[in-house]
C-alpha cells in the first residue's frame, strides 16, 4: 500500500499516465484508419458499380 508522501508524488502516476496516452494515441489511430479504409472501400465500391454498368 502507498503512503500519503507516495500518492501525493507525481512520479507515482507517470507510468499509469503514459500507458493512458499510448492507450489512447491507439484508439485515435484505429479510429482513422478505420475511417479512411472506409472511405477507400467506399470508392471502390462506386468504381465497380460504374464499371459494371
Amino acid at each position: 500500500m502507498p503512503t500519503r508522501s507516495q500518492l501525493l508524488n507525481l512520479d507515482y502516476y507517470a507510468p499509469v499516465l503514459s500507458n493512458a496516452i499510448r492507450v489512447l494515441l491507439i484508439l485515435v489511430f484505429a479510429y482513422i484508419a478505420t475511417r479512411a479504409v472506409a472511405r477507400l472501400l467506399l470508392g471502390l465500391r462506386n468504381y465497380t458499380v460504374k464499371m459494371m454498368l
